[in-house]
């Protein structure tokens, strides 16, 4: 399979954007922009106000979960 044959692609992020690995998202999804290539983020804990407005090509995806009594997360399927 080639870069050709991909038209999305899909990441998976507990909490975005945030450090280094939501950064390479973010630069992977501008450089597959202006090959028509959409991305998808799937994000448990989004923080709204520092998503860079930059990148038309991106859908997020925002999961569902909730915290234990210990404030660890709990997935919801």
């Amino acid at each position: 399979m080639n870069l050709s044959e991909i038209n999305s692609i899909a990441f998976l992020h507990y909490e975005f954007p945030g450090g280094g690995a939501e950064t390479v998202t973010f630069n992977l999804a501008r450089m597959l922009e202006p090959k028509g290539i959409k991305v998808y983020i799937f994000v448990y804990n989004l923080i709204e106000d520092k998503m860079p407005k930059d990148v038309s090509n991106i859908e997020i995806i925002k999961l569902p979960y909730t915290v234990d009594e210990r404030n660890i997360p709990i997935f919801i399927n």
